[in-house]
């Protein structure tokens, strides 16, 4: 009888994670682009290619991969210090997702959440297996973007003009994962959290202003409810 309980459940798992990963396609078109920019960047810095393949496989971090390549040669406490800082944002996103979606592997599942993987799993079913088809689609995406930077790239894109609209390629793409959200009815929600980041962003504290819009948005709608 558990036997043939275990069959569906594991078809159900299969479809979810297929799905997750035909969600991530969208993520994947970004994420190749800006991988590439990270590994002429790493690469341009003076990093070997392999060790730039290895930054994106081991730290997964999008823009604070720039960061780190760019300050570890002034030494490593800012190199640390300041990705880190950045990524503090994670935390809010660690807690909605773990409120939103029963976890069996927290450690795995959250490994391998961006902002644009949140965005993805937040429109998405509540379930770990989409949200670990998302995640694996948009790493191996930044993880492959690196290696064809690093070891193909530099020869057609270095002095192009293309090379630097890649990077802003992320941001559009957040931006088109942002509208579904409008479409919504949470339109409050998205300019709270707008306003709140742009204040922050002119006073020269852009990473400090995700994670306050993330803190303060929700707190401000429910006072307004």
């Amino acid at each position: 009888m558990q036997i043939r309980n275990a069959r569906p459940r594991r078809k159900e798992a299969r479809s979810l994670f297929g799905r997750g990963l035909f969600a991530s396609i969208p993520v994947v078109v970004g994420y190749l682009p800006v991988g590439m920019t990270f590994g002429l960047a790493a690469v341009g810095t003076g990093f070997p290619a392999w060790t730039a393949v290895l930054t994106s496989a081991l730290v997964f971090a999008g823009a604070s991969q720039f960061v780190l390549v760019s300050l570890l040669p002034q030494g490593l406490l800012p190199a640390v210090v300041l990705p880190l800082f950045l990524n503090l944002r994670h935390v809010v996103y660690t807690g909605i997702i773990a409120r939103r979606i029963p976890l069996s592997r927290p450690a795995l599942t959250l490994a391998g959440l961006t902002d644009e993987v949140f965005a993805v799993a937040l429109q998405g079913p509540a379930e770990e297996r989409f949200l670990q088809g998302v995640a694996l689609g948009a790493y191996l995406a930044w993880v492959g973007g690196t290696a064809l930077g690093a070891f193909g790239g530099a020869a057609l894109l270095v002095g192009s003009p293309i090379e630097g609209s890649l990077v802003f390629s992320l941001t559009a793409l957040f931006f088109v994962l942002v509208i579904p959200s409008v479409q919504e009815g949470r339109l409050r929600a998205v300019l709270w959290g707008a306003g709140i980041g742009l204040v922050f962003h002119v006073l020269g504290l852009s990473s400090l202003g995700v994670l306050a819009a993330g803190l303060a948005t929700p707190l401000v709608l429910r006072r307004r409810r």
